[in-house]
């Protein structure tokens, strides 16, 4: 029996504590240098690999002939390579009307400890992981995620992305927060899901357990969440809203 699902496009990943490697053990080898600076020079090769919305898999490769130290950002996106867009937000409009393949965005945990504040010092300067890279060797990384508008398709592994910068997938600075705890295992990957519609599509706690996943032609319907997933996303909601006050009253002092 056929199914009709309602997907959705715009997602935020977060990195598994468990891909980095043990890389706290390693030591120090070669240049360290910001992942995006690499990136811009040539000296990385980043391959991004889509299963869905809850999967993405990047693939780093050292094009030097010389080892690195890759400063990895705590946050991360990918755009569609066909779409050749600088910001999603100067077509976001237009690819919605096209229902075109939409940016992603990825996160990695803290590697010195869990943070109480998730924010940590994104008014600031943001602590970053490091990991070894030597010469034409290949970095995977896997990531969960979260779709950031409901309502488009899903993500699949035929399209193709590039890394950018997190601000070029979402001006919503809470998802930050979202993407640190999922990266970290401090929340679940749909109440993270609930909480980044509830910010980017601003769909009300009413309104987010009555969200269809699937409709069947027997009138059978799937949801997203549960009303426990749910009630823990907005518990959540106000303790985020407490941590960036925090963070932000710190970033002025």
């Amino acid at each position: 029996m056929k199914s009709t699902i309602i997907g959705c496009f715009f997602l935020v990943f977060a990195t598994l504590a468990s891909t980095l490697y043990a890389e706290k053990a390693e030591k120090p080898e070669g240049k360290e240098i910001e992942f995006f600076t690499a990136l811009d020079a040539g000296d990385v090769d980043v391959r991004v690999i889509t299963r869905s919305e809850k999967k993405i898999t990047v693939l780093i490769e050292n094009k030097t002939d010389k080892p690195l130290r890759i400063r990895l950002p705590d946050a991360f996106g990918a755009v569609p390579v066909l779409a050749q867009m600088d910001n999603l937000f100067n077509n976001q409009q237009a690819n919605n009307g096209n229902k075109q393949s939409q940016p992603v965005g990825a996160g990695q945990p803290m590697q010195m400890g869990q943070q109480q504040n998730p924010f940590g010092d994104m008014f600031g300067q943001q602590q970053r992981g490091l990991f070894n890279l030597e010469p034409a060797q290949v970095r995977k990384i896997r990531a969960p995620g979260v779709c950031l508008e409901h309502g488009l398709p899903t993500p699949n592994s035929r399209m193709k992305y590039r890394i950018c910068p997190l601000d070029k997938a979402t001006e919503c600075p809470e998802i930050v927060a979202v993407c640190r705890l999922l990266g970290q295992e401090r929340i679940e990957q749909p109440v993270a899901q609930a909480l980044t519609w509830h910010y980017t599509n601003e769909k009300t706690w009413e309104e987010l357990p009555k969200l269809v996943k699937v409709q069947h032609h027997n009138g059978r319907k799937e949801y997203f969440f549960t009303k426990s997933q749910v009630e823990k996303a907005q518990k959540l909601d106000e303790k985020i809203k407490k941590w960036q006050k925090e963070a932000q009253s710190l970033s002025k002092k």
